[in-house]
């Protein structure tokens, strides 16, 4: 299994173009994106997702968006609900563009310590 999205952006396209293609077509590299909820919270779900800039130079893509995400504590009888803004970088080679697969951090024990 491939750990790379790739994206090929059509030919001719300028900086504006580009940009609004990929605001466009954001679901083409959704598994590059940090979607996780409350890490301290498993059981949070992710409610909205917004792409709010995407910056494209000649080598890279920086796209910044926003999870927003919710969550119940039954126990405390708590209901949240947070945003987050994230950013994920990929390569730009002319008219491609390659992004990693999104990997979350394995969750910490306090095990691990020992």
């Amino acid at each position: 299994m491939s750990t790379r999205i790739t994206i090929n952006l059509p030919e001719g396209l300028s900086v504006e173009q580009s940009q609004a293609y990929l605001n466009e077509h954001w679901n083409d590299f959704r598994d590059a994106l940090d979607l996780t909820g409350d890490y301290y919270d498993r059981k949070s779900q992710v409610d909205k997702i917004s792409i709010d800039r995407i910056e494209l130079s000649e080598t890279q893509v920086v796209v910044h968006y926003t999870v927003e995400y919710s969550g119940f504590q039954a126990c405390h009888d708590i209901r949240y609900s947070e945003k987050a803004n994230r950013k994920t970088i990929g390569l730009r080679s002319a008219n491609q563009i390659i992004f990693e697969k999104f990997q979350p951090l394995e969750r910490r024990s306090t095990c691990d310590e020992f």
